[in-house]
Parts: structure tokens; C-alpha cells; sequence
């Protein structure tokens, strides 16, 4: 059963609906009156789109709006406020889970790797009855905020053009999960790590019980590995 989509998108994807909550955290903080909203939202106070983009921004679950005052949600200041890069990253992906549609593209398509878009246009008409007119306007506003969802990493390795030492370098200006971190000082623990035989008598020590989070920062260091083998 198809699971039918209004006309056209929220007018702000992800990404831009990020961006403006940052800009209006550091330029007001929590809150402000929306009458000074027309330079952070790009279009003026009576226009049809001023309103449209803060239905967007409460659609993301980042702003309420009462009695003329924009207020950033908790869940807007984990984003542009985070603990760290981490808890930033996960408060983007509930974010963008609260839309139905991006929810169930970022569960179809783990890693936020999308199908080709004639393949995701068709996916688009068939399940959720987008007509030919605003197709366009799904389609990037689908891509646009799945993109958003994946992690600093993920988008740094696949950079094109990107080396393997750039790419190490950009990953270092960020930070592991804080499990991670921890780990480090318990390594002697042996009897808890994970022994992955190599060649001769070399191995790799992991922890036993690694989260998936951590599973993938560790996975992000082996691809990177990988390509500056490929580089030599």
C-alpha cells in the first residue's frame, strides 16, 4: 500500500534546516521574535515561504514558535550545541527520522548511500505517489537530508580526490565515541579483547563487547587504511 507524501516537501531539507538553527543559536541564542528572522530564513517577513520554512524547521522537531517566538528545541541545541561530535551526529539522525519518509529511506538504506536516482524516482511514485511536477523537489529534498544524516567521516573518505592522508587529517580534527576513548586505558585488559589473528604471529586486539558505533570507527580507520595502500 502506497504511503502517500503531501504535494511538495517541507521547504528547508535537513541540511538547511540545520544551518539556520546554528545561525540563529549564535546570532539570538534559544529564542527570538520571528520578525527577525528575514536575513536567517532568505526571503521577507509576508512571504509565503517565511512561513513555510518555520513549519519546516518544527517538522525537524528544531524550533517551536508561540506568540511570535522562535524557540530552538532541546534536540536543535545537541545539534548545535553537542556534548560532542558524536551526541551531534545522533541528534541529527532523530532529527531527520521526524519525517515518516526520510525515516524509512534512512532504514532501507543504511550509511545513507541512496540508489540511483531513477531507481529512487520510481521509488518515489510507486510507494509514495509523487507526481511528475514536484518529483524534482523530492528528490532533492530526499537526497539533501539524507546526506546530512551521515557522519563527518563517512563524507570525508568519500571525498573525491581525497587522499588517505588528508582524509586521516580531517578525521583527527574530530573526535572517537567517548567509549572509545575509554577503551584505550583498559587495553592491557586482555582477557575482554578480541584476539584477530594476521600473518606470521601478528594480531589485532578489540574489545569483546564493541558497540555498533564504535564497530564503524574502527571500520572508517581500516578503509582509510586501505586507500593509502591503494595510493602507494
Amino acid at each position: 500500500m502506497a504511503k502517500k507524501v503531501d504535494k511538495w516537501p517541507p521547504q528547508l531539507a535537513a541540511d538547511k534546516a540545520f544551518d539556520i538553527a546554528d545561525k540563529i543559536y549564535r546570532s539570538f541564542g534559544k529564542s527570538v521574535n520571528v520578525d527577525l528572522l528575514p536575513d536567517i530564513l532568505d526571503c521577507r517577513r509576508r512571504s509565503s515561504y517565511f512561513a513555510k520554512r518555520l513549519l519546516a524547521m518544527q517538522a525537524f522537531r528544531l524550533a517551536t514558535v508561540g506568540n511570535g517566538v522562535l524557540t530552538l528545541t532541546p534536540l536543535a541545541l545537541r545539534i548545535v550545541a553537542p556534548v560532542s561530535e558524536e551526541e551531534g551526529h545522533e541528534a541529527k539522525i532523530e532529527s531527520i527520522k521526524s519525517i515518516p519518509l526520510l525515516k524509512e529511506m534512512l532504514e532501507r538504506y543504511p550509511g545513507g548511500h541512496l540508489p540511483d536516482e531513477p531507481l529512487l524516482r520510481n521509488l518515489l511514485s510507486r510507494e509514495h505517489e509523487v507526481s511528475d511536477k514536484p518529483m524534482g523537489a523530492w528528490l532533492k529534498f530526499v537526497k539533501d537530508s539524507v546526506e546530512a544524516s551521515r557522519s563527518r567521516i563517512a563524507r570525508i573518505i568519500e571525498t573525491p580526490g581525497i587522499t588517505a592522508e588528508q582524509a586521516i587529517d580531517e578525521v583527527l580534527k574530530g573526535e572517537p565515541p567517548q567509549s572509545v576513548v575509554h577503551r584505550r586505558t583498559v587495553v592491557g585488559d586482555v582477557e575482554n579483547m578480541l584476539k584477530i589473528p594476521l600473518a606470521g604471529e601478528r594480531y589485532i586486539l578489540i574489545p569483546r563487547d564493541l558497540t555498533e558505533k564504535e564497530a564503524s570507527y574502527f571500520a572508517t580507520w581500516f578503509e582509510m587504511w586501505k586507500k593509502l595502500h591503494e595510493e602507494q
